[in-house]
């Protein structure tokens, strides 16, 4: 009965649509005739196999497939799915139904474009609920998919919800704007920070008679300005796709949401590099940074073993879990596991009536996962992060250099004070501070910013 009453409730819901939802939803179909729910109506169709006494049916059903609208004067109160199908004999037999689908319309304004003169622009939904019983497996799996299109609205539902349009395109030109300024100015300190890195591995190659290595070639190299050069380019892209929607040129919501949500996630990224100017969070973050190779070194040597967790369970228990039905499942249940979610319920689902060394291997390599993921790897994990930063407290309590190599060492040799003429190109600076002083070098004048 759990089916009916499921099915009684999205029935009900959908009736009473106008009354709960929150948004303005209205009832349509392909022809959007009206706007009130004498044109709300749900197709019920179920595609079955025929009652055929030859087993290879089971095996490859031969379907047919029969629909029933529900329309809203069949709809009340006490509406029973169970009790409609006796009455328009639409009953459900579950050893022949193959799949279940109710199929329904709704449209909602688009009112954010809704000015005068200006065709209105409607979105309708075509929504579909799916019980898919096509393994007869007692066990019927419920889906929900609503795609959406755009297509203009009648008159009835222009009149009855339009609105002021507020135009948010002066907010959305400053925006780009802003960013473009923000590329060029990254660009111009990228550029600027790689001809110091050419005329340092020429001065390198001068003096020391030898090149600089690829970690210090990376000093010279700001992430952060990439980061925000990449992130300016999404945004400027992503907010030029929202200004072509608003002015209806083109039709690239998903394009925009993802262009948008990714520039947003950056900027905040971004936000980082500020906290880097306070003592205590700058200590959180150089924690990360050089935590990060080793970090990576670590994840690239976890994965081979999480693979290979992942390819032996799905081989092995996919005819007997049914989180372990394909490959990806198999590697989301994993990753649930990992972190303490659906434990109990993952040890139960497994059958108890298959072959015993099957049951026996599932619980065996249930633990085993479960015991190494949680207990040495993510332990292994946190102490790597543990270890630097010990370190790096270490290190900045003793005014010990975090890392060194053979370029810092060179630049940390000029102690001179900011105030010093030395950052200043006069005749008094030291040596060691090469990059504010003007050196020549084969005929190559070279001038180092300070």
């Amino acid at each position: 009965m759990y089916f009916y009453d499921h099915v009684d409730h999205a029935v009900k819901q959908y009736f009473d649509l106008r009354a709960n939802a929150i948004g303005t939803f209205l009832y349509g179909r392909h022809t959007f005739e009206t706007s009130d729910n004498s044109s709300a109506v749900i197709w019920a169709c179920k595609h079955y196999r025929k009652d055929n006494s030859n087993d290879t049916t089971y095996f490859a059903p031969d379907l047919q497939s029969i629909c029933l609208n529900i329309t809203a004067k069949d709809v009340d109160e006490n509406f029973s799915f169970l009790q409609f199908t006796k009455e328009h004999s639409f009953e459900i037999s579950w050893y022949r139904l193959h799949v279940l689908k109710f199929h329904f319309l709704l449209v909602n304004p688009h009112i954010s474009t809704m000015k005068k003169g200006q065709q209105k622009k409607c979105v309708l939904f075509n929504i579909s609920i799916t019980y898919d019983n096509s393994q007869y497996s007692g066990k019927v799996p419920i889906s929900l998919v609503d795609e959406s299109t755009n297509h203009p609205c009648n008159r009835n539902y222009t009149e009855e919800y339009a609105f002021k349009d507020k135009n948010l395109i002066f907010i959305d030109v400053p925006i780009v704007i802003v960013c473009g300024l923000s590329f060029i100015l990254c660009l111009r300190s990228v550029q600027r920070k790689f001809n110091i890195l050419t005329m340092t591995n020429i001065f390198w190659r001068n003096y020391k008679k030898k090149r600089l290595t690829f970690y210090e070639k990376t000093k010279f190299l700001d992430f952060w300005y990439i980061m925000i050069i990449v992130d300016d380019v999404i945004i400027v892209f992503g907010t030029t796709l929202k200004i072509l929607i608003a002015i209806h040129i083109e039709e690239v919501f998903s394009v925009c949401a993802l262009f948008l949500g990714l520039g947003t996630m950056l900027a905040w990224f971004g936000m980082l590099r500020y906290l880097t100017f306070f003592h205590k969070y700058n200590i959180l973050i150089v924690t990360m940074k050089i935590a990060m190779p080793s970090v990576l070194r670590f994840l690239a040597c976890c994965s081979l073993i999480y693979i290979g967790f992942g390819l032996s369970g799905w081989a092995i228990l996919c005819s007997f879990h049914y989180k372990f039905r394909s490959f990806d499942r198999t590697m989301q249940t994993m990753y649930s596991l990992v972190n303490g979610d659906d434990m109990f319920v993952t040890f139960s689902e497994m059958r108890t009536d298959v072959n015993p060394l099957i049951y026996t291997f599932s619980q065996i390599w249930l633990y085993i996962f479960i015991g190494l993921f949680i207990y040495c790897v993510l332990s292994l994990f946190i102490g790597i992060f543990a270890e630097t930063y010990e370190h790096i407290r270490q290190a900045t309590d003793s005014d010990a250099p975090i890392r060194t190599n053979e370029l810092e060492t060179f630049i940390n040799e000029c102690n001179a004070p900011p105030e010093s003429t030395s950052y200043r190109n006069l005749p008094d600076g030291d040596c060691c501070c090469f990059f504010s002083k003007t050196v020549s070098i084969d005929k190559i004048k070279i001038q180092f910013d300070p």
